[in-house]
């Protein structure tokens, strides 16, 4: 299978689990510089995010939306959220150094 720049984020990529706890992560990332959204705890901005971003991937590649779907979109959003929360702090443990993924203290 050969990739191409539009293979990476394309709705059917996005919709799997890892395309969707990539996005999630960035999206929550970047929610950290949103005043009103930096007030409340970043595991509910993030299943909130995740939570639109597989309602949208449901709309559109599935060729019927229905409720079930809509349903089971929002279920998976708190799989994906629990991921994406994970392995942002894996990814903060790797790079400080630490078993907690805080700083090392001298």
């Amino acid at each position: 299978m050969e990739f191409s720049e539009v293979d990476l984020v394309s709705w059917a990529n996005i919709a799997t689990g890892v395309g969707a706890v990539v996005l999630t992560v960035a999206f929550t990332e970047l929610s950290k510089n949103v005043e009103s959204l930096a007030k409340m705890p970043t595991q509910l901005v993030s299943y909130f995010i995740a939570a639109i971003i597989m309602v949208l991937a449901t709309i559109f590649t599935s060729d019927e939306v229905t409720a079930s779907n809509v349903i089971l979109a929002l279920l998976n959003s708190a799989i994906i959220s629990f991921g994406a929360n994970g392995a942002y702090i894996a990814y903060k443990r790797v790079t400080t150094n630490t078993r907690t993924g805080g700083t090392i203290k001298k």
